[in-house]
């Protein structure tokens, strides 16, 4: 007999282990001629992983098993098996309160029969008592249906350039997200309390932010309608920018939330600046110029260069825009034309003052 017939005639051992015993062994007669010796060991692993009928402890239905596995015909009755083993309470009848239908359990508190008398229970609840999400969402529904005042518009354009951010929701709208420290809290509910509609929940605390700053207040608005329309403002394939057209809706308000979000008051050289660093070079001498052509105020842009941790041969520039000394005062006089200004929070009014 060659080795090809023998190979052929060697029988398939069935395992439930992930190794294939089976083909190691062919590889093992392979390798060596055939002889008595192998032979037996093909012998002895048939005879020790023969299939022979079991019948489950569990649930007691017969199954074909190996010799060498457990005495259950799945993992199911096994688990239930040792699940019966650690109830110690024995099993009581007990009535169903929504069909009334009496069942055998072994659960304290199983009240219910079925799942669906559990579902029918829980619709009898919430039809009862509807829960604070329902009303969130009809809520934001008849939100949306209102359109925002010009004030509140000017708000979020000044959000939009300083620390807020826009998300687009699933409905297609987007959403209008702020956040701020601990100590500027009161200034974060400021923001909230005037754009009204827009926040229906509170904000929430995280111990840390992407700016290392700890703790942190964040929260997002609901989406609305008004905000999606004025997103091609200030986003253009979904980078933040500034352009002529985002200058020409800008109001004393709309700088106001600007200045208090990304503003420096340098009391020492009685000036301030504007942290400006998300936007090019381009786009800071395009707002510098406009305020010297609209509002004579004076600016110079200035930028600061950061070595960057990963590469210390490379760096990034981070731009501000700085209004000079004589304008300051010209400056401050336009954000106290917006109606908004006398209500400013005790915590934001250190950025206008003077140095004695």
């Amino acid at each position: 007999m060659t080795r090809s017939q023998f190979c052929t005639k060697i029988p398939l051992v069935r395992l439930r282990s992930p190794v294939r015993l089976d083909f190691i062994i062919r590889c093992l007669v392979l390798a060596v001629e055939p002889s008595v010796k192998s032979l037996r060991i093909l012998l002895i692993l048939n005879l020790y992983f023969m299939e022979i009928p079991k019948t489950c402890i569990y649930c007691n239905i017969p199954y074909i098993a190996d010799r060498n596995v457990s005495r259950f015909c799945s993992l199911s009755c096994k688990g239930s098996y040792f699940n019966d083993l650690k109830r110690k309470e024995p099993k009581k009848e007990v009535n169903c309160l929504i069909c009334n239908k009496s069942f055998i359990t072994w659960k304290q508190g199983h009240k219910f029969c079925s799942p669906s008398c559990a579902y029918e229970s829980q619709m009898r609840s919430w039809r009862a008592h509807p829960r604070k999400t329902e009303r969130s969402v009809l809520l934001a529904r008849e939100s949306r249906k209102q359109p925002l005042s010009s004030l509140q518009k000017e708000i979020i354009y000044g959000a939009i350039l300083g620390d807020g951010c826009t998300e687009k929701q699933r409905n297609g709208l987007h959403s209008l997200r702020l956040g701020h420290s601990e100590k500027q809290l009161p200034y974060l509910l400021f923001k909230v309390n005037l754009l009204g509609i827009l926040f229906q929940a509170k904000p929430s605390k995280s111990e840390k932010s992407g700016f290392g700053i700890s703790p942190y207040y964040r929260i997002s608005s609901i989406s609305h309608g008004d905000i999606t329309s004025n997103i091609g403002f200030f986003y253009r394939n979904g980078k933040r920018l500034i352009t002529q057209q985002t200058l020409d809706i800008l109001t004393p308000t709309s700088l106001l939330i600007w200045y208090l979000d990304d503003g420096t008051n340098i009391k020492r050289f009685g000036s301030c600046s504007i942290a400006s660093n998300r936007y090019s070079l381009s786009e800071n001498r395009m707002v510098s110029k406009w305020l010297w052509h609209k509002f004579r105020i004076e600016t110079t842009i200035q930028e600061r260069k950061k070595i960057l941790l990963d590469n210390p041969e490379q760096f990034k520039i981070y731009y501000s825009i700085y209004i000079t000394k004589g304008s300051t005062d010209r400056f401050f006089t336009l954000l106290k034309q917006s109606p908004i200004f006398e209500a400013v929070p005790e915590c934001m009014k250190y950025k206008f003052l003077k140095n004695k």
